[in-house]
């Protein structure tokens, strides 16, 4: 087990001066956040790495699909369609804003992650969230893991696919 440690004093969700993120490699291919309690796949774009053939937006390949085929491919994983995706477990989904928001750190760009962070395959790219807009129910929350800038597009559009378990 291998336990990252980053210091940020950059945490834009929180009004405090340090976060300590621990990070642990379960040695599962997932990695725990331990300040959230959430277990993150460590290969940030599976799809694009196990199952191009998924892909139906863009191009062929690329790990990029639309919210509901995120969605999808989520459920696919939990029921075993998918299982290179599964590290052994059943219950991934798609984060909420917040938790794919709560891995950005501002000081880095491309990836936006905290230095030392244990996770591959992370592209610069739009990651979709589980969360719709409250304005218009056609878009959803998405989260640019190259520079943790934070938008809504269309539910038609090509964004990646990072599933989280667990959280308090």
């Amino acid at each position: 087990m291998l336990i990252y440690l980053i210091i940020t004093d950059n945490f834009p969700t929180q009004n405090i001066d340090f976060i300590y993120l621990i990070l642990t490699d379960n040695g599962d291919n997932t990695a725990t956040d331990n300040l959230t309690g959430l277990i993150w796949l460590e290969d940030t774009n599976c799809i694009a790495t196990s199952y191009p053939d998924f892909d139906n937006y863009g191009g062929v390949g690329d790990g990029i699909v639309t919210w509901q085929s995120a969605l999808d491919f989520v459920s696919g994983v939990n029921d075993g369609t998918y299982p290179d995706c599964r590290a052994n477990y059943n219950d991934w989904r798609l984060p909420n804003h917040k938790e794919l928001f709560s891995l950005i750190d501002a000081k880095n760009v491309h990836p936006a992650l905290p230095s030392g962070h244990p996770f591959f395959n992370v592209g610069s790219q739009f990651y979709w969230s589980s969360s719709t807009s409250a304005l218009y129910s056609l878009e959803a929350w998405a989260v640019l893991i190259g520079t943790g800038r934070v938008t809504t597009p269309s539910k038609f559009e090509g964004c990646s696919v990072w599933p989280v378990r667990g959280g308090h």
